[in-house]
């Protein structure tokens, strides 16, 4: 049997959010089946019976002519390039309930080789080549000691995964958040502070080399980097929604000053760092020595 994995819907407040990214969590090294929910900009369900007939089926076959083609594909999300630097995956899949938007398609076992954070995009493609249905995802692959490549397990890449963060942040369960009772941070929320860290990295001068989700090596101050940026998206949330009462006091989400201090606290702490770190390894890339065609091996 297949390894199928689906996205979680995400909550806030016990109400589902539809609109967001859907959220693909896969182990490194397992080539796993994802089940995606096509779904329109307002989070409805996309009837995608017109291509794929309307049956549902368990051999992933629907009663009638498919005249409908599904392609996933997959790529990291911070590369940037051609070629074999920033590699682009194309699997095909097929639907699995058309009339609920369900489909299914196998991640190739390339693209889950390297833990990392990956961009999903599913296309529907009707009988004359033409593009109809474009979906997005997001995929986090996690580290794990099985990738094919044992070298790549030795180096020791890839992002600090979601359960390394949410122990940082005391919110790995409801239980740790007695007064939310509900973990604060959501899965997509989280993949995407991963990102920004790296990509302040790339974006900031000099170029000294451009990294990725899956080689940036420098796992202390990037989980610094990941935490301030959860921190910045919980204060845009309570500065949204905080409801001030007529006498001047405020509900409980009025905590923006809160997480804002904490969060430019961190940013700070992470600028500072990738600065530093920078000059040092720009410096180093002008040290070193000039031989002269008059020294020896003793020297001059």
């Amino acid at each position: 049997m297949p390894v199928i994995v689906k996205a979680g819907l995400p909550e806030m407040d016990d109400c589902k959010i539809l609109t967001r990214f859907k959220v693909f969590i896969v182990d490194q090294g397992v080539a796993a089946t994802l089940e995606h929910v096509f779904r329109d900009r307002k989070g409805n369900p996309v009837d995608l019976s017109e291509w794929f007939g309307a049956g549902v089926s368990q051999s992933a076959s629907t009663s009638d002519t498919p005249a409908g083609t599904l392609k996933l594909r997959v790529k990291e999300w911070l590369g940037t390039g051609g070629g074999a630097c920033n590699p682009i995956w194309t699997s095909y899949g097929e639907a699995w309930d058309a009339s609920a938007g369900v489909v299914r398609a196998e991640l190739p076992e390339k693209a889950v080789e390297r833990a990392g954070i990956y961009e999903l995009n599913w296309a529907v493609i009707d009988e004359n080549g033409k593009l109809v249905q474009v979906d997005r995802g997001i995929m986090s692959v996690d580290k794990s000691l099985f990738a094919t490549d044992l070298h790549i397990v030795q180096k020791g890449e890839g992002p600090p995964t979601i359960q390394e963060i949410r122990m940082r942040l005391m919110d790995s369960s409801k239980s740790e958040n007695t007064l939310l009772d509900d973990v604060e941070f959501k899965d997509e929320q989280i993949l995407q502070a991963i990102l920004e860290p790296v990509r302040l990295w790339n974006e900031t001068p000099p170029p000294i080399r451009t990294f990725t989700t899956s080689n940036f090596p420098f796992r202390g101050a990037w989980m610094t980097g990941v935490m301030a940026q959860l921190h910045f998206t919980m204060a845009a949330h309570y500065r949204r929604n905080v409801l001030r009462t007529a006498n001047g006091g405020g509900a409980d989400k009025d905590k923006e000053r809160e997480y804002m201090a904490e969060g430019q606290r961190l940013w700070g702490e992470y600028q500072a760092w990738l600065l530093n770190k920078k000059v040092s390894l720009n410096l180093r890339g002008f040290m070193g020595t000039n031989p002269s065609q008059y020294s020896s091996v003793n020297g001059w």
